[in-house]
């Protein structure tokens, strides 16, 4: 129990950064999409539907 209680910081910013890389990857995914999309007015705007 006292070792999980140290180790409780590490683990919460390796949640932080998986969390952060994760929304890095949509973002790009979603730049992407507006970027390859034929509709003039979908672009930059974010896709809340896939959310």
């Amino acid at each position: 129990m006292l070792k999980d209680f140290f180790s409780m910081n590490k683990k919460r910013k390796m949640v932080k950064y998986r969390l952060n890389y994760q929304l890095y990857k949509l973002n790009q995914m979603e730049k992407l999409i507006a970027q390859n999309n034929d509709h003039v007015f979908l672009r930059g705007n974010k896709f809340n539907e896939m959310r």
